[in-house]
């Protein structure tokens, strides 16, 4: 279940490292989240699973900003996450 929240292709996606930089790689590792776009009023970040609202609640507390949200493939977002932060130190 996707609660009516856009489906995003992560290959379609141009990552700049200034986009990047809004979450930290302990943030994208624990949360499985990357962002892909961001504005003057929110981030916009992709995630497998948009049902669980504790970790929304998580990353809108944690990012400090207004987010909306695109569900993405969860293999995909491990293989970009790993690309982009490298390995999860934990």
């Amino acid at each position: 279940m996707n609660f009516a929240v856009k489906r995003i292709d992560l290959a379609t996606v141009h990552f700049t490292p200034d986009v990047l930089s809004c979450v930290a790689a302990t943030t994208a590792h624990k949360h499985r989240v990357l962002p892909i776009f961001e504005s003057l009023d929110c981030l916009v970040v992709a995630l497998a699973d948009v049902s669980n609202l504790e970790l929304i609640d998580s990353l809108r507390h944690d990012l400090h900003r207004d987010l909306e949200f695109r569900v993405a493939d969860r293999q995909q977002l491990d293989e970009l996450i790993q690309r982009f932060y490298g390995d999860d130190n934990k």
